[in-house]
């Protein structure tokens, strides 16, 4: 019996790591068809059946709060959207430190995060396409740029079992003793 407990939250943990890699690949997608295409909606619209799109889950990501819009056009660097996503990348942080504040407290088990990566020949030809100075989070490409755009979802995990549980961080925030923190990054190349 403690074998088919173990090997069902192992599933649970792998169905959402696939669920939340196709969130992040969904928000990706999404940003690099369009510069007003909301990148918010489709990140919360992906996981519907791992992570249900309401606002317990997602708090401050959620449609109409504080980071959960991502449509806005930018026209120029000096003109970033500054709502979209969480502002630190969605670390798991902790509630003692202010500098790496948590988003996961008050029953939110997801967030999501989106910035941008210039994009130029050299670097192209230097670093066979991948980016390597990223913007701070919150900022999406602006359009007439060619820009990579990158998408993190994190969702936090809580096993069932005790002994998948003691396996995995105690440093959770939302009243469990254990969880593990399933993060998926996705990046794409804009061409405008």
């Amino acid at each position: 019996m403690l074998l088919l407990a173990l090997g069902a939250d192992l599933g649970r943990a792998y169905y959402q790591s696939i669920q939340i890699n196709g969130a992040a690949r969904q928000g990706m997608i999404t940003g690099t068809a369009g510069m007003s295409n909301d990148i918010a909606a489709a990140i919360r619209d992906e996981p519907n059946t791992a992570v249900a799109n309401n606002q317990a889950n997602w708090g401050p990501y959620w449609k109409g709060q504080s980071n959960g819009v991502c449509g806005t056009q930018q026209t120029s660097s000096s003109t970033l959207d500054a709502t979209c996503g969480d502002p630190h990348g969605c670390p798991p942080g902790s509630l003692s430190d202010p500098a790496t504040p948590s988003v996961f407290v008050n029953g939110v088990v997801a967030c999501f995060a989106v910035r941008m990566c210039t994009q130029t020949e050299a670097a192209l030809t230097a670093y066979n396409g991948i980016c390597q100075t990223w913007s701070d989070w919150r900022n999406r490409p602006y359009d007439g740029s060619d820009y990579q755009l990158q998408t993190v979802v994190v969702f936090q995990f809580t096993p069932y079992t005790a002994p998948i549980a003691v396996l995995f961080s105690n440093n959770c925030l939302n009243g469990s003793n254990h969880c593990l923190y399933l993060t998926q990054t996705a990046t794409g190349v804009i061409l405008h």
